[in-house]
């Protein structure tokens, strides 16, 4: 099972996974982002690396004039651990290059990358509670949605007919945060453009 460097490595990689808009299967790109995450040249250079809009990586990074050995040598993993096709790694190398606090976030990525010592119970455990709030969340929401998707870090975005749309004389918002607390959860929104809005499971 593979382990984060510490709470800010955890909070960065929920970030970008959740800009990515990937879900918890997209295990390539979770990969990537737990490297670009856990170095912090990286995580501030991470529109230099990633392309958010396209969803894609950006291999012209490796021009970039603030690259050192070490991250150069991260971003050829986290390129290999995404597409193995976008670069070439060397392990004798990739470690040679790298402190012992980015050598334990490169060994972590690969444990990720290929889910060693993963216990399929326990993961298994988690996927039920996500799909169990997603549930929730489109049953309550029901024919007022009109696309749903699903992302990683226990959240759902949905594209609503009306956003001021009311149930009961009540906002939509309110009302659910009344059903999810009944449930279990406690929820909060973020709102993007249009009728889209994000429920988080806090």
């Amino acid at each position: 099972m593979y382990q984060f460097l510490n709470i800010k490595h955890e909070e960065r990689f929920a970030e970008l996974c959740k800009r990515a808009r990937i879900n918890d299967n997209d295990i390539e790109r979770r990969s990537l982002f737990f490297v670009l995450s856990g170095n912090d040249s990286l995580y501030k250079n991470v529109e230099s690396i990633y392309d958010f809009e396209e969803n894609s990586i950006r291999l012209e990074v490796f021009n970039e004039p603030w690259l050192t050995s070490g991250t150069r040598s991260l971003i050829e993993l986290a390129f290999n651990l995404y597409n193995a096709a976008c670069a070439e790694c060397s392990v004798c190398y990739l470690f040679r290059s790298l402190d012992e606090r980015n050598s334990i976030l490169a060994i972590e990525a690969i444990k990720l990358r290929f889910q060693i010592g993963e216990k399929k119970t326990e993961r298994r455990t988690w996927v039920d509670r996500h799909e169990n709030f997603v549930s929730l969340v489109l049953y309550f929401l029901a024919d007022e949605v009109v696309k749903a998707e699903e992302y990683y870090y226990n959240s759902v975005t949905v594209n609503l007919k009306d956003v001021n749309f009311q149930v009961n004389g009540v906002k939509w918002e309110q009302a659910l945060q009344e059903y999810m607390e009944g449930n279990g959860y406690t929820i909060n929104f973020e709102y993007g453009d249009g009728n889209w809005v994000t429920v988080n499971k806090k």
